[in-house]
């Protein structure tokens, strides 16, 4: 993450914003950001999963939830995935996950958001990768949001 798109992040942060970005940005094995407290191959994991449900709908968003330590990193325990995979795949994935890296990553916190509950996950900013920035909701619009919390 370039200098620049760090400092629009802490502006935001500064104005008491949540935020998110893009999952690619935040697991990045270079980023310099905390992941629940894991760093370098705890992050693949979860890279390798958000990239497989790309590969199985092309157009899916994923951002996470970042947030600001008072020391300077960031970490985050949640994520907002806008798909057309149904929660049944998604699931699915996970469990597909979980026997190769024979661990258990909890699709059990997956929640699709339904209309009425929008407002409430939709606070905040997107940061682009080039730092634009905009509402979460113009930015996460379509019809089937999901919530995801790895963190419990």
């Amino acid at each position: 993450m370039d200098q620049t798109l760090k400092e629009k992040i802490l502006k935001l942060f500064q104005d008491n914003e949540d935020i998110c970005i893009d999952y690619s940005l935040f697991l990045d094995s270079k980023a310099d950001t905390e992941f629940v407290g894991c760093t370098g191959k705890e992050k693949k994991k979860y890279w390798d999963i958000f990239q497989h449900m790309e590969q199985k709908d092309p157009g899916t968003k994923i951002v996470i939830h970042i947030y600001d330590e008072e020391d300077g990193r960031w970490f985050a325990d949640d994520a907002y995935l806008e798909t057309s995979l149904s929660e049944e795949d998604l699931k699915g994935i996970f469990e597909e996950f979980n026997k190769q890296y024979e661990e258990y990553l909890s699709p059990s916190q997956l929640h699709c958001v339904k209309e009425e509950e929008r407002d409430y996950y939709m606070k905040g900013y997107y940061v682009g990768d080039n730092g634009e920035n905009q509402r979460l909701s113009e930015y996460l619009k379509g019809e089937c949001l999901v919530f995801y919390c790895w963190w419990d």
